[in-house]
């Protein structure tokens, strides 16, 4: 059975000769793949979501996001933190079991209100695997990480300090 993205279904195994569990498919078919993390490594990873906040021409500035991981649980891969430097989205993910995908949830929120959910997958390192690949404690989405726009002046610079006179 094939699912079309954000299509929900019972997540499948590809099997050895052996019957071994070889891997395992998430159900939902991710936008994007971030590259593969390895057991244990706590690395940044990043989207560029210029395309997907652009809106006939015009960039639709994010105001908030958040992100979660599925499966999720103790031992599985999670989001320590999650940035944003103009559209370049940087999320901060440890953790994981060899052998097992990961669907990321990014979920964007613009200023014109726009709600945009983007799919990530992400591998942890199939060579390092133990067979069979021992079940998730948390089958489903994790608590997303949020991230919220905080507009801040730093009073200490000549640049910011012309606006004193407005407060």
């Amino acid at each position: 059975m094939r699912y079309r993205r954000g299509q929900c279904g019972a997540a499948r195994d590809l099997r050895d000769p052996d019957g071994l569990t070889m891997w395992q498919h998430p159900p939902l078919t991710p936008d994007i793949y971030f590259p593969n993390i390895e057991p244990g490594e706590y690395s940044s990873y990043t989207y560029d979501a210029a395309a997907a906040v652009t809106y006939g021409g015009v960039v639709d500035p994010i105001v908030a996001m958040s992100i979660s991981t599925e499966p999720s649980g103790a031992g599985e891969a999670s989001v320590a933190s999650l940035s944003l430097y103009g559209n370049v989205v940087t999320a901060w993910i440890n953790g994981g079991v060899a052998g097992r995908v990961y669907t990321h949830q990014l979920v964007l929120t613009t200023q014109a209100g726009r709600v945009i959910p983007v799919l990530i997958g992400q591998v942890c390192d199939p060579f390092l695997e133990s067979i069979p690949i021992p079940p998730a404690p948390v089958p489903g989405f994790g608590s997303p990480v949020p991230w919220v726009f905080a507009f801040a002046f730093d009073f200490s610079t000549s640049a910011d300090s012309s606006y004193t006179a407005l407060i």
